[in-house]
């Protein structure tokens, strides 16, 4: 996790700044066993990690949050931990304090935070489950669709923007990158600093639907709509969704 903590230390310096009491924050997850999970904030918002266990959890504001983590299968217990935002963005990393038990080690304290008991009613129990097992099926289908798929590393993402920089035409851009797309997954991320390379709305919006089944946090792809400035082609997006 070295480049990852050394990058999250540095954000977090920053975020010391920040004095807005409404201003947005972010909760950084990291499974220390690099295994999918997710999160159902206040049991109420799902939140999926990528397929190697890495999730940011944006647009938080100062509050306690109750944070159930789950993962695919039921490999173990779902477990919820209480999570605090106190005017700066904050990091943990998911593991393993014995069998079945997990505990999130703060990055900035240094502390492990251990699983609490919640009570909940019948109907927010059932509700909870409900949203919890169509979270688990969507992690466990991108896990079949992409069996074979090897998520992309800094020299894929720079190797695949210099085959897109040496095609002749937009449409050649594209071309170029659909073998790649067949071979490696990506982030949205990734795919929202490449789709910059394109000058049109219409091109762009050709290239996140090649990228679409290759993007490995496909819960995050709806954001890719905030690059594209068309009405007709953001209506076009959409209906992608």
């Amino acid at each position: 996790m070295g480049k990852l903590f050394l990058l999250f230390l540095f954000l977090f310096s920053i975020a010391t700044l920040k004095v807005n009491a409404q201003q947005k924050f972010y909760i950084y997850l990291e499974s220390e066993a690099k295994e999918p999970f997710y999160v159902l904030i206040d049991g109420k918002t799902n939140y999926s990690s990528s397929l190697n266990g890495f999730l940011t959890i944006p647009q938080m504001t100062n509050g306690d949050y109750d944070a159930e983590v789950g993962f695919v299968k039921d490999k173990y217990p779902s477990q919820h931990f209480i999570i605090s935002i106190k005017g700066m963005d904050v990091g943990f990393i998911l593991r393993k304090i014995k069998e079945n038990t997990f505990g999130i080690l703060n990055l900035q304290t240094f502390t492990t935070i251990a699983p609490v008991a919640i009570e909940k009613s019948g109907k927010e129990l059932q509700s909870s489950k409900e949203k919890n097992t169509n979270t688990i099926v969507s992690l466990d289908n991108k896990l079949k669709q992409k069996p074979n798929c090897t998520i992309a590393t800094d020299a894929d993402f720079n190797l695949l923007k210099k085959q897109l920089q040496a095609a002749k035409t937009e449409l050649g851009m594209i071309a170029n990158a659909e073998p790649t797309f067949g071979e490696k997954c990506f982030s949205t991320e990734q795919i929202k600093n490449l789709s910059k390379l394109f000058t049109t709305d219409k091109n762009k919006l050709a290239f996140f639907l090649s990228a679409k089944d290759s993007i490995y946090d496909g819960n995050n792809f709806a954001s890719l709509q905030g690059q594209l400035s068309d009405p007709a082609i953001v209506k076009q997006f959409r209906n992608a969704l």
